[in-house]
């Protein structure tokens, strides 16, 4: 297993269950007691988990402004957001405009519709998904440029941002970082920023978002859940998360790997 999925099951438990121990890790992900500490040393370093004597605790507050690097982003819930991308591209017509966010969900969804073969205008502020939406020779694809974010390809500030609050789309498939609160949040100001700006400008906007996202907010607010017309995510949602996006109005669909999407 590669070191993204085993830190992945590593929160998700800890998550679950409040705290474990350096043996209940191991058990629970298959993998030895020395390799579970090694995990745990990158995660507390990167404020995803706190530490206690022999084991770990999910941290009273995830850190506001905390995200993976994004080539372990990629790796992790990879199946679910496969997932997620096909469902939401099955939402995308042919002759649309249509904005995909930066991060890997709204990727996948990029490139379910290049399989699909669907031509459409398409623009996106992440240099990874612009090239999965080159495959396809029916896809007109605009990068609006800007500025590349540290440690991610997403393009910000000038002269995209501009550019963004000119265009009237028809359909935005849109990421989070965080969920919470009837809130989605971002770790960025300019992102959060940027991606406001591209909800506004959309006629319908969908939510791509897997479970585990349903979490403490991020440092800044990007919209209300009511922003979006729909939320496409994995049968992990709880039962309290999903009674929030649905009080919010947001009609829910819940992608399974390998099958089909169901309501």
């Amino acid at each position: 297993m590669i070191p993204a999925m085993r830190r992945d099951r590593i929160l998700r438990h800890v998550r679950q269950s409040g705290a474990a121990t350096v043996t209940q890790l191991a058990d629970a992900i298959g993998a030895s007691e020395s390799t579970v500490r090694r995990d745990i040393d990158t995660l507390a370093a990167q404020g995803a988990l706190a530490r206690m004597p022999g084991g770990v605790m999910a941290p009273e507050r995830r850190l506001a402004a905390f995200e993976p690097d994004a080539a372990e982003a990629e790796r992790l819930s990879t199946a679910e957001k496969i997932a997620i991308g096909e469902a939401a591209a099955a939402e995308v017509a042919p002759g649309q405009c249509v904005v995909f966010d930066t991060g890997t969900t709204a990727r996948a969804a990029a490139r379910a519709v290049v399989a699909r073969g669907v031509a459409l205008t398409a623009v996106t502020i992440d240099l990874q998904t612009a090239l999965a939406l080159s495959e396809s020779a029916g896809v007109t694809l605009i990068v609006p440029g800007g500025v590349l974010r540290q440690g991610s390809y997403s393009l910000l500030g000038a002269p995209g941002l501009e550019f963004l609050r000119g265009i009237h789309a028809d359909l935005a498939l849109m990421g989070a970082h965080a969920i919470s609160g009837g809130l989605v949040t971002e770790t960025s100001v300019e992102l959060a920023e940027t991606k406001a700006v591209i909800l506004r400008n959309a006629r319908r906007s969908l939510l791509l978002a897997d479970a585990t996202k349903f979490r403490a907010p991020a440092f800044r607010t990007v919209a209300p859940l009511n922003a979006f017309a729909a939320l496409i995510t994995d049968a992990r949602l709880d039962a309290a998360a999903r009674a929030m996006a649905q009080s919010a109005g947001l009609t829910v669909t819940l992608a399974t790997p390998g099958g089909a999407a169901a309501p």
